[in-house]
């Protein structure tokens, strides 16, 4: 039996819930007197035989559908009451309003919205007190600080930075063994095209030669064939 009760404008409310297995109502009581009785009356009579997050879902519109009578308020009612149930059943559940700060009664529509690439946790606490009080959700307020982070983007597994830097060590050795060729650095990485910039002039034979060398020498090691452009934006090149 799991018991939600929540302070609203018009007082305390109260249910009583009883779920099977799979988190489908199998009973709900009301402890509610005064004002809302009426309403979460309606709701207990309701949810029995509906699966908690899909009556979370829906229990407002069905309340505005099938009563007139009542408006928005009593919707807000019902909304709140069955988040707070579904937080307290299914702390990891994905569903747009769920409570994350129990304490707070913070949402998780409200944190993501607050939380920018730059924000930290302790700024999110700040802004909205969740995790202020017994610090539970604290891990998942961080969570959701690295989920909302933008992802670098990758090439067979890797960030395309850290393909910079081994292209760039190879490059190295490559150019040991080539004493005759201008200084070569790694520009860009994107998707297997590397971009390499050369300090110096070479003439267009060698620019040919060089990108068929570079393309068998990373030939080998690397998981998937790349494309090899030359940069000359640093120098001139000498054409013949």
């Amino acid at each position: 039996m799991t018991t939600v009760s929540i302070e609203t404008s018009k007082g305390h409310s109260t249910l009583n819930l009883k779920f099977d297995d799979h988190f489908r109502v199998l009973s709900a009581q009301s402890l509610t007197d005064g004002s809302q009785e009426e309403v979460l009356d309606w709701l207990c009579q309701w949810l029995p035989g509906k699966v908690l997050a899909e009556a979370q879902d829906k229990a407002g519109e069905v309340l505005l559908t099938t009563h007139p009578q009542w408006g928005l308020k009593e919707a807000q009612l019902v909304d709140e009451l069955l988040k707070e149930a579904l937080y307290r059943t299914h702390p990891k559940v994905e569903v747009s309003g769920v409570i994350i700060c129990s304490c707070h009664k913070v949402t998780k529509e409200v944190l993501l919205n607050a939380i920018s690439e730059s924000t930290t946790r302790e700024q999110l606490t700040s802004q909205t007190k969740a995790g202020s009080g017994c610090g539970k959700c604290i891990a998942v307020l961080e969570q959701m600080i690295v989920d909302k982070k933008p992802k670098a983007k990758r090439w067979n597994g890797k960030a395309n930075s850290q393909w910079v830097t081994e292209l760039q060590d190879s490059l190295n050795h490559f150019s040991q063994r080539r004493a005759d060729l201008p200084k070569l650095l790694i520009v860009s990485f994107k998707d297997g095209a590397v971009k390499v910039s050369v300090e110096g002039t070479i003439t267009a034979d060698q620019e040919w030669d060089l990108v068929n060398e570079l393309t068998q020498f990373w030939a080998e090691g690397f998981p998937a064939g790349l494309a090899v452009f030359l940069d000359f934006s640093l120098s001139q090149s000498a054409k013949n």
